[in-house]
């Protein structure tokens, strides 16, 4: 299948970075290659790990025949408009296409009731209806956490199918009704998730100050403020963001704004109400806009708490019922949580998809006349 790949992208017109119909055009011939070669290989029980350098087994406890749900992902920098956007086309480690048209025929080789699939909202499905449209009923949507009401801006292509002889679906994914049971206004802005304490803030400036190898106090005795600990390169984009907030008029109607300093505007240029799209190298502000001062830090927790984990500084919940994340969390390293909030979902798009897809749907075997009606 690499050298079938290979081969197409041998093709000089095939390097174009732009998206124009000749790469669209080589695009379509190199999937439809390796679809057809697809058709006629023997799959195996095992493929090539990346962790462990050797052959692993594919017989997930989920991965077996008729079972009712499937979820899964696919390597979003390729599709993402802050990313690379090579798209089938990327190379390296971002290189996912091959995988991906063996995670469809696998789909078709072992025909799960349902399968929820999500990426970022630039992915071309085109596979995905070539090699299961005619066996599965597929439904696209894109869906932010602000369509749910959160303060949270995370666009994400979210595909729901359901296999055409076993699962009725009485109403669509991309339909009315789901709107009507998960989408809400949006009536708060982001520093609704700035919960942190006085103590967890300064713990949250020290870990900054001994990432620059700062000590932990300055020449007063005092614990350093956000403007002394961060980045030279982030202290700037703060100064820009302050004047921004100050005089351009669509930022003086806010009260407060959230800008994430960890990335540079050429790459995502954001001062917005809410948390913008958090990446794995993000670190977010939240800048008054009437008033010159230091802008206060986002700390990883409220970042969890913008992502829809119900962490905060008292138990979530009562008892056995209290969030798993809300136990791990205090011994996760920055470095880990970032890389977990940076490739996340929102928990309320993956829940309200989860929850469609087995409310919305029924198994014809489960079904009778007066289930139905």
């Amino acid at each position: 299948l690499e050298e079938i790949k290979q081969e197409i992208f041998e093709r000089p017109a095939a390097r174009v970075r732009t998206e124009n119909l000749v790469k669209k055009t080589c695009m379509r011939l190199m999937l439809q290659a390796l679809i057809d070669r697809c058709e006629t290989i023997e799959f195996l029980d095992e493929a090539a790990c990346k962790t462990h350098e050797t052959l692993c087994p594919l017989d997930a406890a989920a991965d077996i025949e008729g079972s009712r749900l499937w979820v899964g992902t696919n390597e979003c920098d390729s599709w993402s408009s802050i990313g690379a956007r090579d798209g089938w086309a990327a190379k390296g480690e971002n290189d996912s296409c091959v995988a991906y048209i063996l995670w469809l025929f696998r789909i078709r080789k072992k025909r799960p009731d349902r399968v929820i699939e999500e990426c970022t909202t630039r992915f071309d499905s085109w596979p995905t209806h070539k090699v299961l449209g005619a066996f599965y009923t597929i439904m696209t949507r894109n869906v932010s956490p602000t369509d749910f009401g959160e303060a949270n801006c995370r666009s994400r292509q979210v595909m729901v199918m359901t296999e055409n002889t076993k699962v009725k679906v009485h109403d669509r994914f991309d339909g009315p009704v789901f709107e009507e049971l998960f989408f809400r206004n949006l009536q708060m802005s982001g520093d609704h998730y700035c919960i942190s304490s006085e103590a967890e803030l300064k713990a949250s400036h020290a870990h900054l100050a001994k990432k620059r190898k700062l000590p932990e106090e300055n020449n007063g005795g005092e614990k350093w403020d956000l403007s002394y600990v961060l980045p030279p390169a982030q202290r700037i984009r703060i100064s820009g963001y302050n004047l921004l907030a100050l005089k351009k008029p669509s930022c003086q109607k806010e009260h407060c704004l959230i800008s994430n300093v960890g990335q540079s505007p050429d790459a995502i240029y954001q001062l917005s109400p809410v948390v913008p799209t958090l990446l794995q190298g993000s670190t977010l502000v939240v800048i008054k806009s009437d008033k010159v001062e230091v802008p206060r830090l986002m700390t990883q927790r409220e970042t969890w708490q913008s992502m829809g984990w119900p962490i905060a500084e008292f138990p979530s919940f009562a008892g056995d019922c209290s969030c798993v994340m809300d136990r791990i969390f205090p011994d996760l390293s920055t470095k880990k949580s970032q890389d977990i909030i940076g490739n996340g979902l929102h928990v309320k798009v993956i829940a309200a998809a989860l929850m469609y897809t087995l409310c919305l749907t029924s198994s014809y075997d489960e079904l009778t006349d007066g289930a139905e009606a």
